[in-house]
């Protein structure tokens, strides 16, 4: 992107949902934004939001779940367990590996 963007052309990163939510949408920017690019950001909404929704599953409601939890399933070679659940009850909806999250109790799936 960056050599096509400094050679005056209009780069287009197309990408499906929202490329902050589990994408490098953000690693991606600061990329960009180092080699004095200009970056414009459109958003779409992540399927995490959409699939539950899409056959009747609410997020959050005042009866059964007061929050929803994202937990990425692969973070990077240097960087384990970032993300402490353990004070969380998350609900029974997840994607990604869930060995990962069984670790030493934190984010423990109970």
């Amino acid at each position: 992107m960056v050599p096509e963007a400094q050679a005056g052309r209009c780069v287009v990163r197309l990408k499906g949902g929202d490329p902050f939510v589990f994408g490098r949408g953000g690693e991606e920017r600061a990329f960009l934004m180092a080699a004095a690019i200009e970056v414009e950001a459109v958003n779409g909404i992540s399927s995490g939001l959409v699939a539950p929704s899409s056959i009747g599953i609410p997020l959050t409601h005042r009866d059964w779940s007061s929050g929803a939890i994202f937990v990425t399933g692969h973070e990077r070679q240097d960087q384990h367990d970032t993300c402490d659940t353990s004070d969380r009850r998350p609900g029974g909806l997840g994607a990604g590996q869930p060995e990962h999250y069984r670790r030493g109790g934190r984010g423990a799936l109970r």
